[in-house]
């Protein structure tokens, strides 16, 4: 594998298994990037990231601990993760705090990923298609403390460990409206929350959060599952959604 002269790992969960076979041989796929590195970039707030310090040749870097703390302009902690150690690999680079701090204050976001498609009579609607698994779908959940959030999930997938998901889900909602081939599934899964409702199409899932969203409401599509059930890929799935909200909306 190449000589990197910095490289970052963020966190690792299970995902792809279908391909790497054990979480334990994905992880050392992973940690591979950094045998060979001059700076390893690890999260010491990651159990699983934390452990590979002792595969890293170079220097390694807790990049959760990095000073300033930089102002993150999007919500959630895992966006705030990521400001962090784009603000470690600019310190190494030679960037100034100023320079660094200035980059992230105008950072819009990735589409898919916690996308705020736009805000109508006080509700926002995110577009978060990239969750493609239960963990990612968590990091979604944990963003918007306190408000009043609609979670569109479900998809394409099987094998998942949807405990925490579902103890996330629990904690963090109002109501789930729930699409796709694992319908059934996370139903049973919810079966304690006051409110789960089935969809048979994204259109209607979008329909029917806009008939239950009020005033400081959050609708979020952040599936937690693959999309090749309804949709070509992630992508697919959430422009699919963003151009229904926004025909409803933006007209």
């Amino acid at each position: 594998h190449p000589h990197l002269h910095v490289a970052v790992i963020l966190n690792i969960t299970p995902d792809h298994l279908d391909r790497h076979g054990t979480f334990a041989q994905y992880v050392d796929l992973k940690a591979r990037a950094i045998e060979d590195a001059d700076y390893a970039l690890l999260n010491s707030r990651d159990p699983t990231v934390s452990a590979l310090s002792t595969r890293a040749a170079g220097k390694v870097v807790w990049f959760d601990q990095h000073e300033p703390l930089p102002p993150m302009p999007l919500p959630g902690r895992h966006n705030m993760e990521n400001a962090l150690a784009a603000a470690a690999v600019g310190h190494i680079a030679g960037l100034s705090d100023d320079a660094i701090n200035e980059a992230i204050r105008g950072f819009k976001g990735v589409e898919h990923r916690l996308e705020l498609v736009g805000e109508w009579a006080g509700v926002r609607w995110y577009n978060d298609s990239k969750a493609t698994n239960p963990d990612a779908g968590r990091v979604a959940l944990s963003a918007f403390p306190g408000a009043p959030v609609i979670l569109i999930a479900g998809g394409y997938g099987s094998g998942f460990d949807l405990r925490e998901w579902v103890q996330d889900v629990l904690a963090n909602t109002e109501a789930v409206i729930l699409i796709g081939a694992s319908a059934g599934e996370l139903a049973e899964a919810l079966r304690v929350h006051p409110k789960v409702i089935r969809a048979d199409t994204l259109e209607q899932a979008v329909s029917i959060a806009a008939g239950m969203a009020r005033q400081g409401s959050v609708v979020l599509l952040s599936p937690a599952y693959k999309s090749y059930d309804m949709f070509k890929d992630f992508e697919d799935r959430g422009n699919q959604f963003k151009e229904l909200v926004r025909q409803r909306f933006a007209a």
